[in-house]
């Protein structure tokens, strides 16, 4: 038998989008030979190991260990290595496993695993935490990679390449990057063989956008939304990151054009840094906190337009759902976001100046100005969607995957 097992850490399923990416692996490996493990570490809702099968799948959840808390890094060597004898009474030595991993950070776990199994370990890069550091920015990495005296973000930033790429390079026999940004910065930055690297964007299944029974003025009168009004999306965490404040600048300079405009911003996180930023338009912007993926989508169906300003997505798995929805959409030119929009095919592009806010600010406001009230360019997004959705369905997503499964279990 060829056995698959899904490695990934709870406290970053939610941060860095795994657990959706999990979702939709889950997916694309329905009516597959494999046999699907899910090794979910750290799992609050279980006191000991528990297992289930769920539709075929094995689930194997290991509660949390106050030793994954203490920074010392002896303490965590062994937390890791000890994983292992955790693991191994579930896996079949008959079987060819490969363990697919979703983070660098369970290294000595991953090690264990390559010293003494025969088993292939392959790596989904869902982040790299200079980007988080620098927010995306290569030329600042450069600089701070070439700095002899280091302060805090400067030892932070060398100490994390130097992980991540001892996990890429010593550790993986492959590695899947989500999008042609995060291949080049795989190449560029950690030196990564190119043979060793498979592009496989994320995916989402379109039959979960598709709200035919929404009455799109029944559901804004739900929610309280004027007909008049337009409605304007942001989804994610609010942290600085994500470029929300130069939405929010952006939507206040518009309003003082047109009243009848909303936006609503969908997440969890800084709350008080962002409802500042929100002055003096408080009534206009609305904080939905984190919301059920169903609610997000019906939102979505009923909305005029979604922003994506991040800074830095290393795929960009919101701009896609609202892009599935049939939802227009402006996303700042950097990283997986450019990607995503095929050179504006499907969406606007604006561009972060981090030199000038007031740049970046217009540049967002016009737009935004365009998407929302020239129907024909709409209209133009509108009409691409189809192509969206067969370029980043399931099936595509399934034919890649289980063509790259099916290789490493051939290199046995």
């Amino acid at each position: 038998m060829n056995s698959i097992y899904f490695i990934i850490e709870i406290s970053d399923s939610s941060r860095y989008g795994i657990g959706t990416y999990l979702h939709q692996v889950l997916k694309a490996l329905e009516k597959t030979s494999f046999r699907v493990n899910v090794v979910s570490l750290g799992d609050n809702g279980v006191n000991e190991i528990a297992v289930r099968v769920e539709n075929g799948i094995r689930h194997i959840q290991i509660p949390s260990s106050s030793y994954r808390g203490i920074i010392g890094q002896t303490m965590l060597e062994r937390w890791e290595r000890n994983l292992f004898y955790v693991i191994i009474p579930y896996v079949s030595m008959e079987d060819k496993n490969i363990f697919h991993f979703n983070s660098y950070s369970l290294y000595w776990f991953a090690l264990k695993l390559k010293q003494n199994l025969d088993c292939r370990i392959l790596l989904t890069v869902h982040y790299q935490g200079w980007c988080l550091d620098l927010l995306g920015d290569r030329q600042r990495l450069q600089e701070t990679l070439n700095a002899l005296e280091c302060d805090t973000v400067t030892s932070h930033v060398k100490d994390s390449v130097y992980k991540e790429s001892r996990f890429i390079n010593e550790i993986a026999d492959h590695v899947i990057a989500v999008s042609e940004s995060s291949r080049d910065n795989l190449l560029s930055v950690y030196r990564v063989d190119p043979l060793k690297i498979s592009l496989i964007p994320h995916s989402v299944k379109y039959e979960n956008f598709n709200y035919p029974d929404v009455d799109k003025w029944q559901e804004r009168e739900r929610l309280h939304v004027t007909k008049e009004e337009m409605l304007i999306v942001f989804a994610g965490r609010l942290e600085i990151i994500k470029g929300l404040e130069y939405l929010q600048a952006a939507f206040i300079e518009l309003l003082q054009e047109d009243k009848d405009l909303r936006l609503v911003i969908c997440g969890s996180g800084n709350y008080d840094y962002f409802l500042k930023t929100s002055t003096p338009v408080w009534n206009k912007i609305t904080f939905t906190g984190r919301i059920a993926r169903e609610e997000l989508y019906r939102l979505y169906a009923i909305a005029d337009i979604g922003v994506v300003p991040s800074f830095h997505e290393e795929f960009g798995y919101v701009a896609l759902e609202m892009l599935m929805s049939g939802l227009p959409v402006i996303a700042n030119k950097t990283s997986g976001l450019r990607d995503l929009l095929g050179n504006e095919r499907f969406g606007l592009y604006f561009e972060i100046d981090k030199k000038s806010f007031s740049r970046t600010v217009k540049d967002l406001k016009a737009k935004m100005k365009l998407l929302l009230y020239d129907r024909t360019v709409r209209e133009k997004y509108r009409q691409n969607i189809q192509e969206v959705r067969l370029m980043y369905g399931i099936e595509a997503q399934k034919a890649k995957l289980t063509g790259l499964y099916e290789s490493l279990m051939k290199s046995f």
